[in-house]
Parts: structure tokens; C-alpha cells; sequence
């Protein structure tokens, strides 16, 4: 506060009641700076209400007007005299060149004091203006009895229940209020000042939402109190009307000795007043805690966020379970908090980055086409570039899991659903994968006898974004609203880890506030299971049993196969789901309408196997183009070990006529590009597709693909007299044992 001639300069901090104001000096060193409460000289207004009190007629416009005048202003002041018997020191107040007192009498919000032995200097201008005022009935001073019925006096609603007016109806919606208290850098007390009759002047304290700023009492007493009881902080604020008496404050009254504000706690009150103290501001509810403590997004007078602003200056830290809470913005708070890090600011100002986390992947991403849904967590992926498969592990969630049939245990319930919804979505469908870190989970195998623990397995965890365009038409227009958050910002990707969340096929893992290794997206996945909460999804629904799944496994029974034969063949083409890829001509199918599990293998076809040349090839191509895929396939006969032979076809359209689209067969396509061979016993007359296949080994050999890249037909014909020239000799051989014998 600079002097000059007995004036000062300062800025308005805060406006408690019509003839009072708060005024800050310029920036201390070591902490907040140096504040002086000045009294209006020779002025007295309407005083307003303390508690459950009512105001006195006209205090609150008059402290509206004086607040509207000065609030966050560089005014110049003057203290005139002071009563030492009350405390208070009496000046005049300036903002530009308008005379804070005169102007207040002026407009009726204040009278003069009559009586009195100090006097204010202009004392004379003061009783003139007010003689003016009371002439023109302007403020207090009218006669219009509607002014005096409806507006005199505020009617504060008494017993205001915030979490029951303003949860349900405006839960992220802004709602206009006025700061009249800080408690500390992230709780506020405000009056609200909404339209609704119920609402309007009505007071409640509110918590930001994501972040916690140091407490000003750190005792154990005073922390229960933060979090059940209730208390009071004048903070610079006025008395003030409403039932805050189950409101939870930072200011407990605890005074013990044990009792001692966090570091940086009044730097962030301070930071907070100066920015918020009796301003208007928008609070956003959020949601409440299990204390039912109302948890807000505050904007400021500017339009920016609070919490944002003292995550970044070093004043708060981000907290994961009111993180939650927050409908958008929660990355912006993780930013700032890591810039103040990075920085040092105040409660970070020891911060000692980590050394480099040797299980980061963070950087490592790449482009790929989905191969397989290993379960409702965990996708195989061929890197576009390498071409090489990747498990990727959806990071910071866990699906429900399958089990192990072989040892008896049980799936957990919705693990089917959600291993389907992976494959159903993803499978075949080019992702953008961001590898995020990787975690090295134990196998259970413990040291025995000096032999060495077993090795643990090292997932790879990472977040996979499935773009929209991938998507068939109307395939998944749900999840494409889900992924805008509310925002209406449409990314042109959906979080395959968010999609599982929202509708409840998986759960979000809870990391320690100091664990880096999480999703990039952890604060989405969080809000989308609060929206899966919210709409009793799939395993967020304790009331709604998982759905039952009966399926009889006959691929390894021949004696079964056998019974079901006849089912099959009835049926025709029988829409099918590749399990597994066995070897290039082999595969377990799942038959969903006969609820059977099933081998199959192409009749008439055979692809190399074992080490074979070229059983590698033929094997990849199968599994890309047919794992966990949408088949159809018509069952011929089944062979002694159980296994069905048939047709198998594969990317059409599937369904009845006229919607089905024929698509490949896969008989035909390892034979045209030379990855199979036909039995040599085949014979293509009577099937529906021999002589297709047929062509297709045809084709193949006269393009010298695969197996065929040597062949000729000099050599065939040379091979196949070689055969037959054997046979004959055979023939004969056992013609004259016969005549021998």
C-alpha cells in the first residue's frame, strides 16, 4: 500500500456490508499481502443478517451496490479516524474519481450518521446528497410499496438442501452465484443467485472438484471436522444468511497446539480470494462424497476454471475420487498439476522426478489390423508396419475373466459378453494402438526345493482407438454419442477400453494418486464407470444375473460329432464363428444356433502341416483372414476322429436370401494361391464346388504360386507314370505269389 499525503492504494478484496470494504496492499514476499478493513466514515448502512437472522430493510441491495462499485477495483482510501473500542478505522474510499460513500447516498443504499464526535471530511457533501436522495425516493428511501414488499428484504430459504435442489436438476449445468466466503484455496461458502424463488439467496459450501489444496488445520480433530462437522471462517466475508451448519469448512475453531496450517495452505486461500471473494461466479455441480459434501467446477468471473488455475500455480493436487466426478476437463487438471511438477511451484517446490520407468512404453505406438480377441480385455494386433502380432492388454481396466474349463474354474460372470463385444467390434478392424507400459503379473509358481520361482508373464498395456470410419453403418451409434462425453465434439475414434466401460464389461482399475503407470485417458474410463454405474450395466447391475451359456464342446469327441451330424446337414449353410485356427485347413468353429463347438475341416483340401514347406504360410493366411471372424459353412460327412469336412465361406454378408451376400470360399482361395493341394482321392464329380476347386489348383499351377513354384507339367505327367508303373508292378508281383501258392 503506497503512501502519499495520508492515501493509500490498494485493491478491493472484499465488500462485506454496505459501508465496509476489504482493501489488499501490493504482493508480499513470504506470503499473502497486507490487508486493512476500512468503515465508511460518517456512514451507516443497513445491516445485514447473521445465521438464521433476517436482514435489516434494504442491507443486501446496499451491500449489492457497494459490491458491484469496488469489488476487484484499485481504489485510493484514506483513514480519517478510528474507534479503538470496536477496532475499526473510518475513511474515505475512491475508485477513479467517484467517492465511494457519496455515491452511495446518492442512490439511497446508505444514510448518514447522526450524532458522533469524528465526522467524515466531506461530512456536508455527504448530508446534501442524502437530502436528495430521501427528495427523489430513490433506494431505501421508496415509497413504492411494491419495492418495499418484494425487495426490501431477501428471503433467505431456510434449511436449503443443495444436494436435493442441485444435484438432480442441475448436475453440469452452470448455476450463477456470489463467493461470500473462502474457506480455504478450494472451498468456497456462496450464495446462490438463481431464478428459482426456492433457490435464491440460499447458501451452501462447495468443494472443488478434482483437486485438494493444502488444509489450514492439519489436526487430526480438524480433519474429521473438514469432513463431517461444520464450522465457520469469516475469511473477510459478512455474516450471512442460510443453514450452514452441516456444511464442511476448513475452519474448524480447533485451536490446539497440534493445529497448524498445511505449507502453501494460505497462499492458496489467498489465491482464491483474491480471484473469487464476493465476485460473481458460475459453479457447476459435479456430485457429492460419502459425507454428502457438495464437489462444483467453479468458473471464475474470466471464465476460467479454479481448480485448473491452482493445480497449475503448485496450490492443489489432483485427487482420483472426485476426478470422478468431473463431466469434462479432467485431463486439463492432470496437465496443469504435471507442468507444476515439472516446475516446482510451491507444494511440488521438492518434487524429484522419478527415474525413467523401464516398463514405459509411452511413445511406442503403431498402426494395426485386430487379429484376435484373446478376452474382454486383451486383443492381438499385426503391426501394418512389421507385420509382426502384438498382445496388446487395454490399460487401467479389467474385464471379468473366462477361466480355464481344463482346470475347473468357472467364468466370471458378463466375460463372454465382454470378449464378444471385443470381437465383434474390433476384430478385422484397423486401431491405432498407444503402448502405455508394461507390468509383469506372476504365474503362481513359487521356488520349491532350491529349483528357481516360475517366470511371471509381461503384458504390454496400452489404449486402442478404433476409428469411427471402421465401423459398419448403425453398427455401433451408441457407443459414437458415448465417446463424445456429452460434449457434442464428435473425435472421429472411439476408446475400445471406454466402449467396454460404459456398458459395463469392465471395470476401471484404482491406481495410487502417485502411480504414473495408468491410461493417457485414465479420467475418461473413470467417468464413463460412473455412467455405467449410473445405467446398471452389465456388471454394474448387482440385481441382473450375467446370461447363461450352455455350449457342448464336441471337437474332440468323434462318438458326439457323429450324433449331431445329422442336425447339420439338415441345416445347410449354418452361420458359424472361427474359434480357433488349428492349421491352415483345419479350424474350431462355434455353431451358435446348435449351441455346439465343433472341428471342421475343407473337404477335399489339404495344407501343409507341421514343418512342412509352406504349413507356415498357409497357416498365417488362415488365421488372418478367418480368426474369430463370421463364417458360413455346409457339413458333407465327418471322419473317424470327429472332425466335419465341408465348405466353409467366408466375409459375405451373412443371412437369409435376398440379403445374403455370397462370399469367398476358402477351399478355393488356399488353393489359388498355392497353400493347399487337393487329396489325391478326390473326385470333384457330384460335389457342388469340385470343379471349382478343380480351377483353382489349375490356376495355380500354371502361375506357379506356393507349393506349385517348381512345377511343370513334364514333371507331373513323369511323376504320375512313376506312380502307376509302381502300382502295376505290385500288381504283378502278387499275382505270381498267388499262383505259387
Amino acid at each position: 500500500m503506497a503512501h502519499g499525503s495520508g492515501w493509500m492504494h490498494g485493491l478491493v478484496k472484499a465488500v462485506p456490508s454496505g459501508d465496509c470494504v476489504v482493501v489488499m496492499g501490493n504482493a508480499a514476499q513470504g506470503g499473502p499481502p497486507p490487508e486493512k478493513t476500512i468503515t465508511l466514515a460518517s456512514l451507516v448502512a443497513p445491516r445485514m443478517a447473521r445465521r438464521d437472522g433476517r436482514d435489516e430493510p434494504f442491507a443486501f441491495a446496499s451491500r449489492e451496490f457497494l459490491r458491484r462499485l469496488l469489488i476487484g477495483k484499485q481504489v485510493k482510501f484514506r483513514v480519517e479516524y478510528a474507534v479503538a473500542s470496536i477496532g475499526r478505522e473510518f475513511g474515505q474510499v475512491y475508485v477513479g474519481d467517484v467517492n465511494a460513500a457519496l455515491e452511495s447516498v446518492a442512490n439511497g443504499w446508505a444514510k448518514v450518521r447522526v450524532g458522533g464526535g469524528d465526522r467524515a471530511s466531506n461530512h456536508d457533501d455527504l448530508v446534501a446528497a442524502e437530502t436528495a436522495a430521501q427528495a427523489k425516493g430513490v433506494g431505501a428511501w421508496t415509497k413504492d410499496p411494491t419495492q418495499l414488499a418484494n425487495f426490501a428484504v431477501r428471503n433467505v430459504p431456510q434449511n436449503f438442501d443443495p444436494n436435493a435442489s442441485l444435484i438432480p436438476a442441475m448436475k453440469g449445468r452452470p448455476v450463477p452465484c456470489v463467493v461470500e466466503a473462502v474457506l480455504n484455496g478450494a472451498a468456497l461458502r456462496v450464495q446462490l443467485m438463481t431464478d428459482g424463488a426456492e433457490s435464491r439467496y440460499a447458501t451452501c459450501v462447495v468443494f472443488l472438484a478434482g483437486v485438494q489444496a493444502p488444509a489450514l488445520r492439519s489436526s487430526n480433530r480438524s480433519r474429521a471436522n473438514h469432513n463431517q462437522s461444520g464450522g465457520d471462517d469469516d475469511a473477510g466475508g459478512a455474516p450471512i444468511g442460510g443453514d450452514v451448519a452441516s456444511a464442511t469448512t476448513d475452519a474448524s475453531g480447533d485451536s490446539g497446539a497440534a493445529a497448524k496450517p498445511e505449507p502453501f495452505a494460505r497462499e492458496a486461500k489467498h489465491f482464491t480470494e483474491v480471484r473469487l471473494l464476493h465476485r460473481d461466479v458460475r459453479i457447476v455441480p459435479e456430485g457429492t462424497d460419502k459425507f454428502n459434501n457438495l464437489f462444483c467446477t467453479v468458473q471464475t468471473p474470466d471464465g476460467a476454471d479454479l481448480a485448473e488455475a491452482l493445480a497449475g500455480n503448485g496450490l492443489a493436487r489432483c485427487v482420483d475420487w472426485s476426478l470422478a466426478m468431473i463431466t469434462a476437463g479432467a485431463s486439463k487438471l492432470r496437465a496443469a498439476e504435471k507442468a507444476a511438477k515439472q516446475a516446482r511451484r510451491c507444494v511440488w517446490r521438492d518434487y524429484v522426478a522419478p527415474p525413467p520407468n523401464p516398463n514405459s512404453l509411452v511413445g511406442k505406438s503403431f498402426v494395426g489390423v485386430v487379429v484376435e480377441a484373446v478376452s474382454g480385455d486383451s486383443i492381438v494386433v499385426a503391426d501394418a508396419e512389421t507385420d509382426a502380432e502384438r498382445r496388446v492388454t487395454l490399460s487401467s481396466i479389467r474385464a471379468p475373466k473366462l477361466g480355464n474349463e481344463r482346470r475347473g474354474i468357472k467364468p466370471e460372470p458378463w466375460a463372454h459378453e465382454a470378449k464378444e463385444f471385443l470381437r465383434a467390434r474390433c476384430v478385422g478392424k484397423k486401431v491405432k494402438v498407444s503402448m502405455e507400459y508394461a507390468r509383469k503379473i506372476p504365474t503362481g509358481g513359487h521356488a520349491n526345493n532350491g529349483q528357481p520361482e516360475a517366470p511371471g508373464i509381461t503384458l504390454e498395456m496400452g489404449t486402442v482407438m478404433l476409428p469411427t470410419d471402421q465401423l459398419k453403418k448403425g453398427e455401433d451409434g451408441r457407443a459414437m454419442d458415448d465417446a463424445r462425453g456429452g460434449g457434442g465434439e464428435d473425435r472421429g475414434e472411439l476408446n475400445v477400453a471406454e466402449m467396454l466401460v460404459l456398458r459395463g464389461f469392465a471395470t476401471v482399475v484404482r491406481h495410487r494418486n502417485d502411480d504414473d503407470e495408468r491410461s493417457l485417458r485414465y479420467d475418461d474410463l473413470v467417468q464413463a464407470e460412473q455412467r455405467a454405474i449410473k445405467g446398471k450395466k452389465g456388471v454394474q447391475n448387482k440385481d441382473k444375473p450375467a446370461p447363461a451359456h450352455h455350449v457342448n464342446d464336441v471337437s474332440a469327441n468323434a462318438q458326439k460329432s457323429r450324433q449331431i451330424l445329422p442336425f447339420l446337414q439338415r441345416a445347410g449353410r449354418s452361420h458359424a464363428v472361427v474359434d480357433y485356427v488349428l492349421s491352415g485347413h483345419r479350424l474350431k468353429l462355434s455353431v451358435p444356433k446348435e449351441g455346439v463347438i465343433v472341428a471342421f475341416a475343407i473337404a477335399g483340401v489339404r495344407c501343409p502341416r507341421g514343418d512342412e514347406p509352406g504349413a507356415a504360410e498357409a497357416y498365417r493366411f488362415v488365421r488372418r483372414a478367418l480368426t474369430q471372424r463370421d463364417c458360413e459353412i455346409e457339413v458333407e460327412a465327418v471322419d473317424k476322429s470327429g472332425t466335419f469336412l465341408g465348405t466353409l465361406t467366408y466375409g459375405g454378408k451373412q443371412g437369409k436370401e435376398p440379403n445374403r451376400v455370397n462370399g469367398l470360399n476358402l477351399g478355393v482361395e488356399l488353393l489359388r494361391r498355392g497353400l493347399a493341394a487337393l487329396h489325391d482321392s478326390y473326385d470333384p464329380r457330384g460335389r457342388t464346388n469340385g470343379p471349382e476347386l478343380v480351377t483353382a489348383q489349375d490356376a495355380a499351377k500354371r502361375a506357379r504360386v506356393g507349393k506349385w513354384v517348381d512345377w511343370s507339367p513334364e514333371k507331373e505327367a513323369a511323376e504320375r507314370a512313376a506312380l502307376l508303373e509302381g502300382a502295376h508292378g505290385e500288381g504283378a508281383h502278387g499275382e505270381g505269389a498267388h499262383g505259387e501258392g
